[in-house]
Formats: C-alpha cells, sequence, structure tokens
C-alpha cells in the first residue's frame, strides 16, 4: 500500500506543476495587461498558486491511499473551478485585455479544465474515492 500511496504522490505532484506553472503564466499576462485586469488577475493567480501549494502538502502529508485520494479530489475541483475565471472573463470588454493576452488566457482556462477533468477521473481510477468528497 506504500507504494501505491508513493505513485500517487508523485503523480499529483507532477500535475500540480503543471498546474502551478500556468498559475505563474496567469500571474505575468495578467501584469502585462491593462490596469483594470491586473489587480483581479493577479489576485486569482495567486490565490490558485496557494490553493495548489496547499493541496500539495495535504496530498504529501496523507498517510493511507484513500486520505491522499479525498484531498486531492478537493484541490482538484478548487482549480479546476478556477479553469473558468481566464476562459469567460478574458474576452469581456471591461478588462481591455489585447488579443494575444485573452486568446492565451482563454487557452490556460480551457487546459485547466481539461487536466482538472482528467485528473479527477484518473483519481478516482487509481484511490477509488468518489468525486463528490
Amino acid at each position: 500500500m506504500a507504494v501505491e500511496v508513493g505513485t500517487f504522490r508523485s503523480f499529483f505532484t507532477k500535475l500540480n506543476l503543471v498546474t502551478i506553472i500556468l498559475a505563474i503564466t496567469i500571474l505575468i499576462l495578467s501584469m502585462l495587461s491593462s490596469p483594470k485586469a491586473q489587480g483581479m488577475f493577479a489576485a486569482f493567480a495567486i490565490i490558485m498558486l496557494v490553493i495548489t501549494i496547499i493541496g500539495q502538502l495535504r496530498v504529501s502529508m496523507a498517510k493511507e491511499l484513500k486520505q491522499a485520494g479525498e484531498r486531492a479530489v478537493q484541490t482538484v475541483w478548487i482549480w479546476t473551478s478556477f479553469g473558468f475565471v481566464p476562459l469567460t472573463m478574458a474576452p469581456t470588454p471591461y478588462f481591455e485585455f489585447t488579443t494575444p493576452i485573452m486568446a492565451a488566457m482563454m487557452v490556460i482556462g480551457a487546459i485547466l479544465l481539461l487536466l482538472g477533468a482528467f485528473l479527477l477521473l484518473r483519481i478516482k481510477k487509481l484511490t477509488g474515492v468518489y468525486l463528490s468528497v
């Protein structure tokens, strides 16, 4: 069982690194955009970074596979739902994004949603936990 927990932790860590890179990219893109978008999207990216890091710490402290799976599902649900923010808010005229930044934000949002859906299904398969924890 300990080998399975270690394997799960390494899998979760790799995908959390992808999420952290995407959050840092959102942070950088928000700083390159209009002043209206800087504060909101920077705060969004920082919150996403904090949630991902806390979730990683919680999973790494789990002693059993089911416990690690439940903690991972909770973390992934949060940042998957956060994928809707850049996907839906970037095209709004209020934030005055340039076309390349808007397109990049929408792609990042789509990646977060797809990665989150993949990870949720994979966690369910690896750990057997329900997705509604």
